[in-house]
């Protein structure tokens, strides 16, 4: 089990892709939370060099399960939305 990795590279057969469906094969390079300061963007222009800082997962198996979660931060809020029941006016 991996705790946080940068999904790097998602490959289906030769070509880059953004998503995979159940059952497929597919490529994948996780990088190595030390490179998760830079962007998506200076990654693929600038890719690590091969040393520690780039992951490969090749421990695999069938019936394996991959999930992946975009983690987003964003500024706290509580928001209240009571319903009030109706009030009798005798």
């Amino acid at each position: 089990m991996l705790d946080r990795a940068l999904c790097f590279s998602l490959r289906h057969g030769r070509s880059d892709v953004d998503l995979v469906h159940r059952d497929v094969e597919f490529g994948i390079i996780l990088l190595h939370s030390n490179a998760e300061h830079r962007s998506l963007c200076d990654l693929y222009r600038h890719p690590p060099e091969a040393s520690t800082t780039a992951t490969v997962f090749d421990g695999w198996a069938p019936g394996d399960m991959l999930q992946c979660f975009r983690i987003v931060q964003r500024p706290q809020s509580l928001e209240w939305h009571i319903d009030c029941p109706p009030t009798s006016d005798n």
